[in-house]
């Protein structure tokens, strides 16, 4: 299997991003952790995370699992598999309720089929949190810029 990364804005230039035919549904997964902190650090709240491509284009995902999520320490995954909008420029982080949640990182992975040229393409995207915090509202997460990875199918 060939792995490969290169930062988005040179695959812009080598390749049209637009150039990628990109079909069906592209996997989405939303890695979360909470800190170690105070014992109150986690929260039991509803929360969402809206992504939003430079164009303007934006997915929101409900992130519940089965289990109790966003407990202290936890890293939480999330999967999501929704149609393919475009390279991911920031994210917003939000949920309801009164607790404070103590959130250590955030990192998105998209991958998708690229039926042109016969390709896994996947991005990786860091959200610098330099943790915080936050009770009833939103956070605007930016990145500095997503790494792809082509795989061989």
């Amino acid at each position: 299997m060939v792995i490969f990364t290169i930062a988005v804005s040179a695959v812009c230039y080598l390749v049209t991003c637009t150039a990628l035919n990109r079909v069906g549904p592209t996997l989405y997964r939303t890695v979360i952790k909470t800190q170690w902190g105070p014992l109150w650090a986690g929260t039991d709240d509803e929360v969402t995370i809206t992504y939003t491509t430079w164009r303007g284009r934006s997915i929101t995902f409900t992130l519940n699992n089965p289990r109790n999520d966003f407990e202290l320490g936890n890293t939480d995954t999330f999967w999501n598999n929704e149609t393919f909008i475009g390279y991911i420029e920031n994210a917003k982080l939000c949920k309801k309720g009164s607790n404070t949640w103590y959130v250590q990182s955030v990192q998105l992975t998209t991958s998708t089929d690229d039926n042109l040229s016969q390709l896994i393409v996947s991005e990786v995207y860091d959200f610098p949190t330099k943790r915080f915090s936050f009770s009833n509202g939103c956070i605007n997460l930016h990145i500095l810029g997503p790494k792809l990875e082509f795989r061989r199918k």
